[in-house]
């Protein structure tokens, strides 16, 4: 009898403390996710994300950002090389951060383990992407999670701009975006077409995601835009 009670005495604590830990979780939010990601000539990009976390009252050392890097979608096989990240603050000052990889994930945890922050912090990450593009016989894509799925807070105010190279010009460009869970074709709020530091792109929006949804945009050009991998380059 003594056994039983000690379960149900471990089942209450257990509730009790993931109880907490959801609650602790549901008062923090992602209130901005504006990212700019630039298409370059030579199929690279180059991406700056701006979060601004709100952590409320809750003391943190920092966040955790994970960069899908290796993935399957749209019949094409992706394994991205993720370079020179930096992480800086809305003024430029730079953070305490380290990158590993887990999975097909690049992990990014960002922040002072010996210090503690809380209420809105803003996170600035600017890294590089070399084979960031597929390439069909038609036409070549970029097919790009914004966000990540993995963040067990909502998101807000979601925001991505995709610049395109000037060879672009007036051409047809063709572009999706999903938000959810991962895979889901459900349409994200919108898009547009947009101006990118003087030349053409597109502008995708969301208003709101929940825990371990995200968003994906996908953009379609013609053949030629940009130069791909040559396949010796691709056995390297």
């Amino acid at each position: 009898m003594s056994v039983l009670k000690n379960l149900w005495f471990l089942f209450v604590l257990l509730g009790l403390v993931l109880g907490i830990s959801h609650q602790t979780l549901a008062s923090e939010a992602i209130r901005g996710f504006d990212v700019n990601l630039k298409i370059n000539k030579d199929s690279s990009l180059q991406v700056t994300e701006r979060i601004l976390y709100d952590f409320g009252e809750n003391e943190r050392h920092g966040i955790y950002r994970n960069i899908p890097y290796k993935y399957k979608a749209r019949g094409g096989n992706y394994v991205l090389e993720i370079e020179d990240i930096k992480v800086v603050d809305e003024f430029n000052e730079a953070y305490q951060f380290k990158a590993s990889r887990q999975g097909g994930s690049i992990r990014i945890r960002i922040g002072n383990p010996d210090r503690y922050v809380s209420g809105r912090k803003v996170y600035v990450i600017k890294y590089s992407v070399t084979e960031g593009m597929n390439y069909f016989q038609e036409h070549d894509e970029l097919y790009w999670n914004v966000t990540g799925n993995e963040w067990e807070v909502p998101s807000y105010n979601v925001l991505a701009r995709v610049g395109l190279p000037e060879e672009a010009g007036q051409t047809r460009i063709k572009a999706a975006c999903f938000a959810g869970s991962f895979g889901s074709d459900k349409s994200c709020d919108g898009y547009s077409e947009a101006d990118f530091q003087g030349a053409g792109g597109i502008e995708f929006i969301q208003s709101q995601l929940s825990p371990g949804e995200g968003m994906t945009v996908v953009v379609g050009i013609p053949k030629g835009i940009v130069i791909g991998p040559t396949r010796l380059d691709r056995l390297k």
